[in-house]
């Protein structure tokens, strides 16, 4: 048989009921206004910084996309750069907008229209603060916003310090130790976007495009049946544009398996599907906070 919430996570780590095993910051039940959508970033951050320290998941996330955007600002910037204006970066802290030019190639002016949608937001953010982004990410995930849980486990690497700095290791590290109780909370919170980050980490058969330090190296140990009992539901999930790819995943994870771990597995997913058939049909994200914004 099945066990439907052991077999999610085969790990060392604690289960999800067992409690004071991660760290959680207080929460906070009444919600105030969030700053006017598109407000400097730099005049507001100490005020969302401390919500969110508060227990405030919205403005934890609101902070967190806010930071992101002036993330890939700061990369879509070294691309300008890399068309040949070494200089841009001094011009726009001199002039505090984006210069414009019709010389510009093609790609490069693509890439300066979308500097000029974060000129306001931007302005006068750190690159520190900027690094600090995943805080932002983290305080929302462990005060119960689902989309944030399933975006911080994702990636560890997307949204934390600088790649491999002593501050990054240590980041890695307490990651490791959150992650997967996340995962599992998503999970019977009903977070559709959940469901395909298990799949890669569960399917022994899935190529290891994830690195070391990711959610499928060791983390959550591959159960092939699992994989499959996901993939049926994921199927059911997807809309019709993603159905030939879902069922071919489908397949492919039932090669190998018995009668019997069929029959379970077919049983874990309609137990499941109520929790999650109130996302039918949508696109799920790869990436839930990628694109995200969070405006109310």
């Amino acid at each position: 048989e099945l066990v439907e919430r052991d077999s999610i996570s085969q790990t060392p780590l604690p289960q999800i009921d067992r409690p004071g095993q991660s760290a959680q910051f207080p929460r906070r039940a009444a919600k105030e206004p969030l700053p006017q959508v598109g407000a400097p970033l730099a005049s507001v951050y100490s005020k969302l910084s401390s919500r969110a320290a508060s227990g405030d998941t919205q403005a934890a996330m609101r902070l967190f996309t806010d930071l992101d955007k002036c993330f890939s600002r700061r990369v879509k910037m070294k691309m300008l750069n890399s068309y040949g204006f070494p200089s841009m970066d001094s011009v726009v802290k001199a002039n505090g907008q984006t210069p414009t030019s019709d010389k510009l190639p093609p790609q490069a002016r693509k890439i300066l229209d979308e500097l000029d949608t974060t000129d306001t937001l931007c302005e006068g953010v750190t690159d520190q603060q900027i690094n600090d982004r995943g805080d932002a990410l983290r305080a929302a995930a462990l005060n119960g916003d689902t989309q944030a849980m399933v975006c911080y486990a994702t990636s560890v690497t997307a949204f934390g310090p600088p790649y491999l700095s002593a501050e990054w290791f240590r980041y890695v590290d307490r990651w490791k130790t959150e992650v997967i109780p996340l995962v599992q909370k998503a999970f019977y919170a009903g977070q559709a976007d959940v469901i395909p980050l298990l799949i890669a980490a569960l399917a022994p058969s899935v190529p290891d495009t994830i690195n070391s330090y990711e959610l499928g190296d060791g983390l959550i140990v591959p159960n092939q049946q699992m994989a499959y009992a996901l993939a049926l539901l994921y199927e059911r999930l997807v809309p019709q544009s993603d159905l030939e790819s879902a069922r071919k995943d489908v397949v492919d994870l039932m090669d190998g398996l018995d009668a019997d771990q069929i029959r379970a597995a077919q049983q874990f997913a309609d137990s499941a599907w109520p929790r999650f058939a109130a996302s039918a049909g949508r696109q799920a994200n790869v990436k839930p906070c990628s694109e995200f914004e969070r405006l109310e």
